[in-house]
């Protein structure tokens, strides 16, 4: 995949563009001053953009675009490279917003692993997604960590009106 290969020249979408400042590699940075909502939604939309960029494939908040951005983190996996938080968090904030388009939620802060988590399913269940501390298992630990696995984990749990925390 070409996605790292260019995505220091990438301008971000335009949603994200307003809220972010250049840093000095060249690569935008989400500002602080945003909500979590806020901060989430444009670090999905830069990704979503950037992967287009790089793979001329357009991602969309579903199922088959995680299993996307799942072979991505795989490219980290197989050449044994640590994953740049800020990838981290932009996977993240995409497999976030994808799950929020499904299944509603609210973000809450968690700890210095997950600073952000989705809680989905409330008020009959309350299910709380870590996306973050998967992002970077994946990237470590191959396949056994897959995102789609990871996804597929949401729906059953809410259906079933469970308390659990997804990670």
């Amino acid at each position: 995949m070409g996605f790292f290969r260019r995505k220091a020249q990438h301008q971000p979408a335009a949603a994200a563009a307003k809220a972010s400042t250049p840093a000095s590699d060249g690569i935008h940075i989400i500002g602080d001053d945003l909500s979590p909502e806020e901060r989430i939604a444009a670090q999905a939309a830069m990704f979503m953009a950037m992967f287009e960029d790089a793979e001329g494939v357009a991602l969309a908040y579903d199922r088959a675009s995680v299993d996307l951005a799942d072979e991505l983190l795989h490219t980290f996996f197989e050449a044994s490279t640590a994953l740049p938080a800020q990838v981290q968090e932009m996977v993240a904030s995409f497999v976030f917003e994808v799950a929020r388009a499904e299944f509603g939620g609210r973000y809450v802060t968690v700890n210095a692993e997950n600073p952000v988590a989705l809680v989905v399913g409330e008020p009959s269940a309350a299910v709380l997604v870590l996306a973050y501390e998967k992002t970077k298992l994946r990237s470590v630990n191959g396949p056994e960590d897959s995102l789609g696995f990871f996804y597929d984990g949401i729906a059953p749990l809410v259906a079933e009106g469970k308390t659990a925390t997804l990670t």
